[in-house]
């Protein structure tokens, strides 16, 4: 006889292994692969910090900004003497119709009484080919648009405006300086035959102003370059006593 097969039992329910399934989790929530930054996450922090050192610098310079004013002795001066300068021009390279009886005279009266104290202004010396006179008048040309220059930087660079006004308050010493001395050593014969109040009031006073007042601007806006070169070298600054 054939007999059916039959199984003595039925088969039990599949057991699901507690350690696979605890090593499983456990692997899935490492805390050496969770705790390792990936490079996403470092990378903000890197361009935070390349961005801080960048703007560092920057901070730095708008810190120790140089900055430049005119002072009101630096106004006051420009406002007298570029006036008086290209007047003075004016006759100078306008001569001889700017002498006593010339077509161009009128503007220029006043020096109908220089050209008797200064030779170097008479008809005499036009006369005779003395250059030196009008080479004065074209160096007030340049010395009138320095100091142009610098009024119209003056107060947004810095350096420029006190670069330009110490070249034009240098540039303004230094000529009036070798008209005293062509003076000096042409022996004062274009004034000594007037007498020394005339020569103090309208010679001396004049020249010694626009020695002096140059001279001390000179020296003010040289210090503000040597101020401005130590601070853009890092040196310490002095202080004022």
């Amino acid at each position: 006889m054939v007999s059916t097969r039959n199984h003595p039992k039925t088969f039990p329910a599949p057991d699901l292994s507690p350690t696979k399934s605890t090593s499983a989790s456990s692997s899935s929530t490492s805390p050496t692969k969770a705790s390792r930054p990936s490079k996403r996450s470092e990378s903000p922090n890197t361009d935070t910090n390349e961005s801080t050192a960048l703007a560092r610098p920057s901070a730095r310079r708008s810190t120790n900004a140089w900055t430049h004013t005119a002072t009101p002795l630096t106004f006051v001066w420009l406002a007298i003497s570029l006036p008086l300068v290209l007047w003075d021009t004016g006759f100078v390279l306008g001569r001889p119709h700017t002498f006593p009886g010339g077509k161009w005279h009128a503007p220029f009266s006043p020096y109908a009484i220089y050209v008797h104290i200064d030779d170097l202004y008479a008809p005499a010396a036009w006369e005779r080919k003395d250059g030196f006179t009008s080479a004065q008048g074209t160096l007030n040309l340049i010395e009138t648009s320095v100091y142009l220059a610098y009024l119209k930087v003056v107060g947004r660079e810095a350096g420029i405006a006190t670069l330009v006004g110490f070249a034009g308050f240098i540039m303004t010493l230094s000529k009036t300086v070798l008209y005293v001395f062509v003076t000096h050593f042409g022996e004062w014969v274009s004034l000594r035959q007037h007498d020394w109040w005339t020569i103090f009031s309208l010679w001396i006073f004049p020249n010694g102003l626009w020695i002096a007042l140059p001279a001390y601007l000179t020296y003010s806006f040289g210090s503000q370059i040597l101020q401005g070169l130590e601070q853009a070298a890092g040196l310490p600054q002095k202080k004022n006593k």
